[in-house]
Parts: C-alpha cells; structure tokens; sequence
C-alpha cells in the first residue's frame, strides 16, 4: 500500500508540473497575458470564469489521478518488487530463517554431548554458510558461528572436558570482576577498588 501512495503522489505532482507548464493560469499571469486582453486587466466576469475553469480542472486531474494511482499502485508496485528482486530477496529470508532455526535446535543439541562429534560440527558450520549465503551475514549467525567454533576448540584441545573449560571460564570471569577498577565512594573520599 505504501508503495502505490508513493505511486500515486508522483503521478500527481507529475501531472500538476505539465498542467502549470502547459495551461494559462489566471492567478499568475499579469493583465497584458491574458488571452483577448490589450494590456488591460479583462472585467470580473472574465477572470472569475477563467478561474473557476482552472480551479475546476486542476481539482478534476489531480483527484483522478489520485484514485487512478491507488488502483494501478499495487499493480505498478508489483512490477517494481519484481524488478528489483524484494520477492525473491523474501523468500530468501524465509528459507534462511527456517534453516536457522534448525541450525539453531541442532546447536543446542550437541551442546549437551560431552564431546561433539568434528564432522557433525563441520556439516553444521556448512549449512550456516548457506543460510548465510541466503540471506546475509546477522548478529544470528555471528553468535552461531562463535558457538560452533566453541565446541570445535572443546573437541580439538587434547585432555580437555566441557566442565573443566567452564569451571576455568567462570574462575577468568570472576578475576576480571575483582580487578575492575570501579570507584568506590565512601563518605567523602573516593577508594579504588
């Protein structure tokens, strides 16, 4: 609907640019433009019925083309999607969010192995691609690709577990909270913690 609203105003202003540039308008012209006028400003008569005709008339074509371009707006729209590829580009996006919702479930899934099997990684990090190579590269599929890449440093670190990695993750975590240098305030001194 947007798109024949759009439509529909430059058609309009279109229209009103040739109609300005083609037709005589009595609120512009000096007396001595006036068609059958000696340089003289023609009676009332004559310029109110030149007036009604112009007012009459712009108002005729711009509220005709407006209704004619809500009706051939969508029609015209269509074409425009068409052209530039917004339908398929939509498609696209639909298939790639179906994909990564599976992406996604399966993620979950060999989270909860201990050790996740390197082809089962390698095929998952490949169906990524493609749904990227689909709809293009989101916050999504960064995050996906950190996760899979995760489990694929878990399976590659020779003695390692997934407990041992988190417990030792957790221990950097908390280091990094203890030396954050936040100030602390008390009463009127301001201490570093």
């Amino acid at each position: 609907m947007e798109s024949a609203a759009i439509i529909s105003t430059v058609m309009t202003v279109a229209v009103q640019l040739v109609l300005t540039a083609t037709m005589f308008n009595p609120a512009w012209s000096p007396p001595n433009t006036w068609p059958g006028s000696d340089g003289q400003v023609p009676p009332v008569d004559v310029t109110q019925a030149a007036h009604r005709e112009y007012s009459f008339l712009t108002q005729s074509v711009t509220g005709g083309l407006t209704i004619a371009g809500t009706l051939l707006g969508p029609v015209v729209a269509d074409y425009i999607d068409e052209w530039r590829g917004t339908k398929s580009q939509a498609e696209n996006d639909r298939r790639a969010g179906k994909k990564l919702n599976d992406i996604d479930k399966r993620i979950g899934d060999l989270q909860l192995e201990d050790s996740p099997r390197k082809k089962a990684l390698e095929a998952l990090r490949k169906q990524l691609l493609r749904a990227e190579a689909l709809a293009g590269v989101t916050e999504r599929t960064k995050e996906m690709h950190e996760q899979i890449e995760e489990m694929r440093l878990l399976v590659d670190s020779p003695g390692s577990s997934r407990r041992s990695s988190t417990s030792s993750s957790s221990t950097q975590s908390s280091v990094r909270r203890r030396n954050n240098l936040a100030p602390k305030r008390s009463n009127s001194t301001i201490v570093w913690v």
